[in-house]
């Protein structure tokens, strides 16, 4: 029932009129069917599941926030070809102001807060509700506050400035409400805090409902509660935020509240195994992901079609470098590399086949989904939280990683001082998230130097990380701007 819900929000919106769109809209002239849409637990589930489909579609995190444009700015794609349908070249250029690119990067912004525009409709609806009268209620209560900082700290990631090296820097429009009238801008330290306002309630409410209080029979809405903002994702996502503020301690204790949860656990080693993990729903490691099965015609054409007009993403050539196959020993191999990635047949190409499927493979029913956070990821934040204070407890945190994906412990001597441990986790990260858009975002927290796919360096600079706001950014913005 859940996932029929959930398809049927997807077909709405592929068929031309997005579901929350139809459903939830802010203009007066949707009054009457707003009203109608909230008349009964229906009407919300609908409205809930609308707002994960639109998060889903490609735009967002169906394909330019995870494998697309994201990690095309990490340089982990290219394009052999002068022409190409996404315009790769521009993007891993940073031709932000490019026409190829504008339109990318203002939906981005503009699809991001017009879904928050939809879960603010939703909590302002849901206030009116006497959350008693209906099990589901609290549950999405908890997942619109934490889906609203889910989004505003994406925003936050790719639109401000490193809080790490700019406190003082101006953060942008934080909606609490779901008119189209301009929103205050808030500086960069209290967009932090609103975030993190937001992330407590959904803390307190989804505890309750999840760990404290779970219902004897869940509703169909309450079942697989991966496919929606929970409380392991809550703690994921706390711990990402406080991982960006520079907070150590916060960023792994909440980690670690996601790592000792009996739902969870790494895989044993295994190039089956690591298949089941990568793809949606990734098995035992997934904290939180989009149920979306459109998005396998995208893939197709972008990692698996022979088309040399639609098909523009080949893997960076230093592949091998990346992955340190020089020192795969018996006992030591990566299965991420031997997994993910496949010379083409006809081509002297490297295709990624993290997120797709194998050529006789069915990729209708394998890709069902996008994953939004996994397991390991927490092991890296922990990892990285504890190493001032437990070295050897960082490093343990590696090194299981490391293990489940099928190499030995790292040498002692490559991780016994800080910096040499943090390029190793750095390069760790790349190796487990390549294809999530977390790459490009790594770049930026650490204020890094990488390279480009001609391996020349590209130095840290507010013109690489920062995204350019949209020339009509003041449908959302203040009068103070950046």
């Amino acid at each position: 029932m859940k996932k029929n819900q959930y398809i049927y929000a997807l077909l709405v919106m592929f068929l031309g009129i997005t579901a929350c769109e139809n459903y939830l809209d802010v203009n007066p002239k949707g009054k009457l069917a707003e009203d109608e849409m909230f008349e009964d637990i229906e009407g919300y589930r609908s409205a809930m599941y609308g707002v994960y489909a639109s998060l889903a579609q490609k735009d967002l995190y169906g394909k330019v926030l995870s494998y697309g444009f994201l990690d095309e700015l990490a340089q982990l794609y290219y394009s052999p070809y002068e022409f190409n349908r996404d315009n790769i070249k521009e993007v891993t250029t940073y031709k932000y102001k490019d026409l190829k690119v504008v339109d990318v990067v203002d939906n981005i912004w503009k699809k991001g807060y017009a879904c928050i525009s939809y879960v603010n409709n939703i909590l302002a609806h849901l206030e009116k509700e006497d959350l008693n009268s209906e099990t589901d209620f609290p549950y999405m209560l908890g997942e619109c506050h934490g889906l609203r900082t889910f989004i505003h700290f994406d925003i936050l990631r790719l639109f401000a400035d490193n809080i790490l090296l700019k406190q003082d820097a101006s953060g942008i429009p934080y909606a609490y409400d779901y008119d189209l009238q301009n929103k205050q801008v808030f500086s960069l330290k209290d967009s932090y805090t609103n975030i993190l306002n937001d992330l407590t309630k959904a803390e307190s409410i989804l505890e309750e409902c999840e760990l404290n209080n779970k219902t004897t029979t869940p509703t169909s809405y309450q079942a697989d509660r991966y496919t929606q903002m929970n409380i392991y994702a809550v703690y994921a996502l706390k711990a990402r935020v406080y991982q960006a503020m520079g907070d150590n301690q916060n960023a792994r204790n909440y980690a670690e509240k996601v790592i000792t949860a009996p739902e969870f656990q790494l895989i044993t080693p295994s190039s089956e195994n690591l298949k089941a993990v990568m793809k949606f729903p990734a098995d035992n490691e997934l904290i939180w992901g989009l149920f979306n099965n459109t998005l396998y015609s995208t893939l197709y054409d972008d990692f698996i079609s022979t088309d040399i007009v639609i098909t523009p993403r080949r893997v960076r050539e230093d592949l091998t470098d990346i992955y340190n196959t020089k020192e795969f020993q018996p006992t030591s191999q990566d299965y991420r590399y031997q997994t993910f990635f496949r010379p083409s047949s006809t081509t002297m190409f490297i295709r990624l086949l993290e997120k797709a499927a194998e050529v006789d493979e069915d990729i209708t029913k394998i890709v069902q989904g996008v994953n939004l956070i996994r397991l390991p990821e927490m092991y890296y934040i922990a990892a990285e939280g504890w190493y001032n204070e437990k070295p050897e407890k960082a490093i343990r945190y590696l090194n299981d990683v490391r293990n489940s994906r099928g190499l030995a412990d790292i040498d002692n001597s490559k991780v016994n001082q800080k910096e040499k441990f943090m390029e190793i986790l750095r390069n760790e990260r790349i190796r487990e998230l390549w294809g999530e858009g977390q790459i490009f975002l790594d770049y930026k927290r650490y204020n890094v130097e990488f390279y480009d796919l001609d391996m020349k360096p590209i130095k840290p600079s507010p013109q690489i990380f920062n995204l350019p706001w949209p020339e009509a950014e003041l449908e959302y913005g203040s009068t103070f701007k950046k």
